[in-house]
């Protein structure tokens, strides 16, 4: 992921924490660049410290702040999902009562029922550094996406900021915006950022169903039918139902639910040379394409997707029976299905392999893509990860690929996924393992062994 200077320490203003007390975390956040842990906030002003002291006016929505340069950080809806799958607490969207997971969207702040979204407080690091507390002078609610851009979806409303290039903050300039700053007015319910090596782009989902993305879309990743880049945003062709986003490099995807019928579907736009539209293809298309998920009558089929979540070039899903479907790119093992074979249409990952032969199979509870690996949370609490494995991302020792879920810790309660690390909230401790200095233990060795990250 390209740095382009240091936003970090101004626009993410991380801080000192010696004001307040610990919090249990809640979940994770991974980007290209930042990893963050995410803690219920003890109190409404405990997402504001020093930045104002420091005379850092980051949260204010005035982009004509002096430019003092910023970080690329990447991150998307993906790589993290809630806990408890088939009703994860998101903004109902009109899915039909009929068996289908009630979920409305990613985990992204309510919109529906009038209350504030929590506070919360998030603990971070980048490259080579230990964590210290994310800051933009104002307490933060909701939930943030560490992307390119970097936005916060609270109470509906969406703010970004980021270095703009391609117009993928959305403000219509393509000026470096050093603020968090509103970009629709539109409740969202949903969004994905590009999180991966590549150009900026995302895609925010309304609570009415339709979605919009914006920013770089030379390879149709916008879903507008075109393939030039929007600085504002610009309507998906054809999604009116959409429950679920998630976004690759240069891909996004969502899943969407027809009332009348009772069934469910996904739809994929951008590239598709790896397979991940999912279409049977490997097409790009700059309009959405459905993904293939026929199969013989006696065969098992991906159905209700509760979570999606995409990896540079693979997308996954996680449907209400708790099973696990991948497709495209699969050499570094990523598809989960023992080969390193490219799957154009969803495959399923078995889990038959964690247990004793005549034993229930286990299922998934959680699923997080990482750049070429995922990670799952099982029904037992075990983490388990599959995929590429040459900063030892999956947990395992050696650095070869690992073609099957492979198990990495125990008492797990949640599970995230970067680019070349992995971390899971375990025991009620945040631990990661993979890339060295990415872990937040200050730029130690590539590791398979879960590291505790001290915070």
């Amino acid at each position: 992921m390209r740095i382009v200077a240091s936003l970090a320490l101004l626009a993410l203003a991380c801080g000192n924490t010696d004001d307040v007390d610990p919090q249990v975390p809640i979940r994770i956040e991974i980007g290209g660049q930042l990893t963050c842990v995410i803690e219920a906030a003890a109190s409404p002003d405990a997402g504001v410290d020093a930045a104002m002291d420091a005379g850092t006016d980051v949260g204010m929505t005035d982009a004509g702040m002096t430019d003092v340069g910023m970080v690329d950080v990447g991150m998307t809806d993906a790589g993290m999902v809630d806990v408890g799958m088939v009703d994860v607490g998101m903004s109902d969207v009109g899915m039909p009562d009929s068996g289908m997971p009630d979920t409305g969207a990613p985990d992204a702040g309510g919109v529906d029922d009038g209350e504030l979204d929590p506070l919360i407080r998030p603990v971070c690091w980048s490259i080579g550094e230990t964590p210290q507390r994310l800051n933009l002078s104002r307490p933060l609610r909701g939930r943030i996406f560490l992307g390119d851009p970097l936005c916060n979806v609270a109470d509906g409303e969406l703010h970004c900021f980021g270095f703009n290039q391609y117009g993928q903050v959305g403000n219509g300039t393509e000026d470096p915006v050093i603020a968090l700053t509103r970009i629709v007015t539109r409740p969202v319910v949903g969004l994905a950022v590009n999180r991966y090596p590549g150009e900026g782009f995302t895609c925010a989902l309304f609570n009415d169903g339709s979605v919009s993305c914006w920013g770089f879309g030379e390879a149709g990743q916008l879903g507008n039918g075109g393939l030039d880049n929007q600085n504002m945003p610009t309507r998906v062709i054809g999604i009116t139902d959409a429950y679920l986003i998630t976004s690759g490099s240069a891909h996004a995807c969502v899943a969407t639910a027809d009332e009348e019928a009772g069934t469910t579907a996904i739809r994929c736009w951008g590239s598709g040379s790896r397979g991940q539209l999912g279409d049977g293809t490997t097409n790009d298309s700059p309009s959405p394409v459905t993904v293939n998920t026929s199969a013989p009558d006696d065969a098992p089929r991906l159905e209700a997707p509760v979570h999606l979540t995409a990896g540079a070039f693979h997308t996954c899903a996680l449907d209400v029976d708790g099973e696990v479907w991948c497709w495209g790119w699969g050499d570094g093992g990523q598809i989960g299905d023992g080969s390193r074979v490219d799957r154009p249409r969803p495959t399923r990952v078995s889990f038959a392999s964690l247990v004793e032969e005549g034993e229930p199979e286990p299922i998934a509870t959680a699923l997080a893509a990482g750049g070429n690996h995922n990670c799952a949370l099982l029904d037992g609490g075990q983490v388990v990860c599959w995929g590429q494995n040459d900063k030892l991302q999956t947990g395992v020792r050696g650095g070869e690929a690992i073609l099957s879920p492979t198990l990495v810790l125990e008492d797990g309660t949640f599970v995230a996924a970067g680019t070349s690390h992995s971390c899971a909230i375990a025991a009620g401790r945040v631990q990661c393992w993979g890339e060295g200095p990415f872990l937040g233990t200050g730029g130690t060795g590539d590791t398979a062994t879960p590291r505790t990250v001290n915070f």
